[in-house]
């Protein structure tokens, strides 16, 4: 049996990053309004623009304040990546969903 490799949270930061630029693409792509609760909103664009992944970047490389670093939680961090990850990714697959059965609301 092979034992999958976990994925290390930079390359998970990476995907939430990716994700949540195809995620803008496609409502830029579509103009269309798509049903995104504001958390959801928060989430995509602070991935997409890159502000989340240079957070924890700059924290892993020790570009912060020495509190920032003491508090900073990498187990913590990383369950919350993966709920990010999935969200994004799930909001994603919605996204395709809708627009291949041809409910978003610009049709």
């Amino acid at each position: 049996m092979v034992k999958k490799k976990e994925k290390s949270m930079k390359e998970k930061m990476w995907i939430c990053y990716d994700t949540a630029g195809d995620i803008i693409n496609i409502i830029i792509e579509d103009q269309s309004s798509f049903d995104i609760d504001d958390d959801l909103k928060n989430l995509i664009w602070g991935y997409g623009e890159g502000i989340f992944v240079e957070r924890i970047q700059k924290i892993m490389d020790g570009r912060c304040s020495l509190q920032a670093t003491m508090d900073f939680d990498m187990k913590e961090e990383e369950e919350k990546l993966d709920v990010n990850m999935k969200r994004l990714k799930d909001c994603l697959d919605k996204l395709n969903n809708q627009i291949v059965k041809g409910e978003s609301k610009n049709e």
